[in-house]
């Protein structure tokens, strides 16, 4: 079995005055793609947080690729968020003045990727996503379903090992959902990225190389079949 590329052990968090919201939760993600799900309030996108960097936990630690997470700097934390992994959220975030090859850039550019290579990246993902025609819209010119394989695109422009995503299909009718849960399982097998998805979509579970399920304080069972 591979060595995790993230991993948490004995994670807690708690909330002022007295919210403990993770409590113990030991957690490891290797490739594929991984599905967490439960009912809301169980700590799902709290968990994410902490993992990718973006809230330290009360106690415990977060391990990428063996390492701590939360021993670097604020600078390097920044630049390993920005290198090693991508975030897909429920919302887009898309800068809406932008367009969506401008959206794509952004990353590769704040990252000090040679211009050549971001373009050719650029349009390799515009092609995954099914969008190279799309490619001058700014957001409000592009249904739902477009403007999230913009930000799932985005995420993976700086090609990241790891991909966290929050209720990606949340937003999503039905047809779009199916869409960017095939992308994501085809992005996976053959791009070699691995997500952590956080849904309550049973399409998302349905595609995962591995279900959890969790419950209230972060107690994570595997689903099975």
């Amino acid at each position: 079995m591979s060595s995790p590329l993230l991993e948490a052990r004995n994670l807690c968090k708690t909330f002022p005055p007295a919210t403990r919201v993770l409590i113990d939760l030991d957690f490891q993600l290797t490739g594929g793609v991984h599905t967490i799900t439960g009912a809301s309030g169980v700590g799902k996108s709290t968990l994410l947080h902490i993992l990718g960097g973006l809230e330290k936990p009360t106690s415990g630690e977060v391990l990428f690729d063996g390492q701590p997470l939360y021993n670097l700097s604020d600078n390097q934390l920044a630049r390993l968020r920005n290198r090693e992994i991508g975030f897909v959220f429920q919302f887009h975030h898309l800068l809406p003045e932008f367009s969506a090859l401008e959206n794509l850039l952004l990353p590769g550019m704040m990252a000090g990727t040679p211009r050549g290579e971001l373009q050719e990246r650029v349009g390799y993902l515009l092609n995954r996503v099914g969008l190279e025609h799309r490619q001058h819209h700014k957001p409000g010119e592009l249904s739902g379903g477009e403007q999230q394989r913009v930000a799932l695109a985005r995420a993976l422009v700086n090609q990241p090992r790891i991909v966290l995503a929050d209720e990606p299909t949340g937003n999503l009718d039905s047809l779009n959902s199916t869409a960017v849960a095939e992308l994501i399982a085809d992005l996976a097998q053959k791009d070699g990225h691995a997500f952590l998805i956080v849904t309550h979509s049973q399409e998302l579970a349905d595609i995962a190389d591995r279900h959890l399920h969790m419950e209230d304080g972060g107690r994570c069972s595997e689903v099975v079949g």
